[in-house]
């Protein structure tokens, strides 16, 4: 067990939420933030108080199924990882080797709340993306409703690590991390029908499986590539991506470009493109590890 972990196990005002008028879901609710604090993403905009005043008092609506306008976008993944940052500021040290008062409680629960509610608006009005891209999907044997549930479950998570700082619309985002996960239960699918199609299925059906789970496999290999490389998490400049989207995305006939044909599109030396790749494909790695280790 990590000491991170150990330290959030044992916070201190644990042990006092008893002695608090609090109901029994305002009690689990605390319970649960001081075990697990929501993480937040960070912006230089929350240490410029005057800055920062007028944009937290701003009360935006979304419509379910329609796209907020950038502006409202903006200001509302600030909103919920602002309520976020205060949460983890109120229980962290020093503070939590402090004795709480129920007023510091409440706030707790009232920030909580409220990045609750931004997600979920969030996350609703965004709800069609999931809708439209299942409409799309041509995989065959997948119930649609499997797709409407890991997609949703996969916009979700996009907005949990979306950073609006970065420049990038909430939309392109997700419909990267959507997608991906259509992929995934396609395969979790199509590896079901396969190894127990000889019980259930002709042999016809038997060899389709077969071969639809060859093409998601190679179709999910593409797709997460593609979710990678385009991920704010990489940190990649603009010429590695473009670097190891010539090398291992654009593959005409299905043979992979050399280093000399990237170096020529790109004007540059063999010896320069592998440079470039090898620190990209270290950075890609960087960030497999650590998500592996989350």
């Amino acid at each position: 067990m990590s000491t991170h972990a150990k330290e959030i196990q044992t916070h201190p005002w644990l042990m006092l939420l008893s002695g608090f008028r609090l109901t029994k879901k305002q009690a689990e609710t605390l319970t649960s933030l001081l075990q697990t604090p929501p993480r937040f993403i960070g912006d230089d905009l929350f240490s410029d108080t005057k800055a920062l005043s007028s944009l937290i008092k701003r009360h935006i609506v979304l419509t379910p199924g329609i796209f907020p306008t950038p502006q409202q976008e903006k200001i509302l993944f600030l909103q919920m990882n602002y309520a976020r940052y205060l949460i983890n500021l109120i229980i962290a040290p020093p503070l939590k080797n402090k004795r709480p008062t129920r007023q510091v409680l409440l706030d707790l629960l009232q920030l909580n709340k409220k990045q609750l509610a931004i997600r979920g608006q969030i996350a609703t009005s965004n709800i069609g993306l999931v809708l439209s891209m299942a409409k799309k999907c041509k995989y065959n044997h997948v119930e649609f409703s499997n797709f409407i549930s890991e997609g949703s479950m996969a916009l979700l998570k996009a907005v949990e690590g979306f950073n609006v700082s970065l420049g990038w619309k909430f939309s392109t985002y997700a419909c990267k991390a959507i997608g991906l996960s259509f992929v995934r239960v396609a395969k979790k699918t199509y590896t079901y029908r396969d190894r127990f199609s000889v019980q259930l299925e002709p042999d016809m059906v038997q060899h389709d499986a077969s071969g639809q789970k060859r093409a998601i496999q190679l179709k999910e290999l593409a797709e997460e590539a593609v979710f990678l490389i385009s991920s704010p998490k990489t940190n990649l400049t603009p010429i590695e991506k473009k670097v190891l989207q010539l090398r291992f995305l654009s593959i005409p006939n299905n043979k992979q470009l050399t280093l000399c044909t990237v170096g020529v599109k790109l004007g540059l030396t063999k010896e320069r493109i592998r440079q470039i790749q090898k620190n990209a494909l270290a950075k890609l790695h960087s960030v497999l590890r650590h998500e592996s280790l989350c």
